[in-house]
């Protein structure tokens, strides 16, 4: 594209020459990104040279400083350190999502109702035997108090056994069930 909109627009088109250099980086990380910063100057020139294009290319790039070329290798770098990093995050969310599944598929075979409780004392998860026992699918479950699944009448013993496995972070079978 630069090369193509050079003639006409010049060298404010300049810009433009750090696109193969983004898209490298992006599909195939920061080390290619430096490489494809490396050789998009020299290239350029000698493209625009065969052209019939005297100005441009190193001449412009050493006349500003080399701020271009330095540009071109921080776009390159900095790019596919993105782009590596956003993989690395798919992986690891793949891999996340893998092990939730693993977990789950125990937990539903365990043969017993098992409830998970966030320290608000909020549903946090419960398995199938659980959804059985007390005739609520997950999301029915999810977010409603512990309290409401215990029987009137043991509310407040149960509200004072909350607050002591709270402290002491412990797991403890449900007990005195109707």
């Amino acid at each position: 594209l630069f090369l193509l909109l050079y003639p006409t627009q010049g060298a404010g088109v300049a810009a433009l020459a750090a696109l193969p250099v983004a898209l490298a980086a992006w599909l195939w990380g920061w080390r290619a990104g430096l490489i494809a910063g490396l050789l998009n100057l020299p290239l350029t020139t000698l493209l625009l040279n065969l052209m019939g294009y005297q100005p441009g290319g190193w001449d412009v790039a050493l006349r500003g400083g080399g701020v271009g070329f330095i540009a071109l290798l921080f776009i390159g770098a900095a790019i596919g350190r993105i782009s590596d990093f956003a993989k690395k995050l798919r992986q690891e969310l793949a891999e996340r999502k893998q092990a939730e599944m693993k977990f789950r598929h125990v937990l539903d075979a365990s043969p017993n109702g098992v409830i998970m409780v966030d320290a608000g004392g909020r549903i946090a998860l419960a398995n199938a035997q659980a959804e059985r026992l007390f005739g609520y699918t997950g999301e029915e479950f999810s977010g409603m108090l512990i309290e409401q699944l215990v029987p009137e009448r043991f509310r407040a013993q149960h509200a004072r056994h909350q607050d002591v496995i709270r402290q002491q972070s412990l797991a403890r079978p449900m007990t005195g069930r109707e």
